[in-house]
């Protein structure tokens, strides 16, 4: 997906919740970079996360509960 996403097929991907997309703060924060120079978003359907800084403060701390319980 990573690798799809530098030939822009697509703009978003949708997850259930962030903790699907990467069980570590490591490993989100550094797929979402690639993901966000090609253009592309990821998406929680469950969590309503907004582009200001408190979305990313949220989810920071969604990703941080979900690595601890892990």
């Amino acid at each position: 997906m990573i690798e799809d996403s530098k030939h822009k097929g697509f703009q978003y991907i949708i997850v259930y919740q962030l903790d699907r997309f990467a069980r570590n703060r490591y490993d989100s924060a550094t797929y979402k970079a690639k993901l966000k120079k090609s253009g592309v978003r990821v998406l929680s359907a469950k969590e309503n996360i907004t582009d200001d800084a408190s979305g990313i403060l949220i989810e920071g701390v969604l990703e941080s509960m979900a690595e601890y319980y892990r």
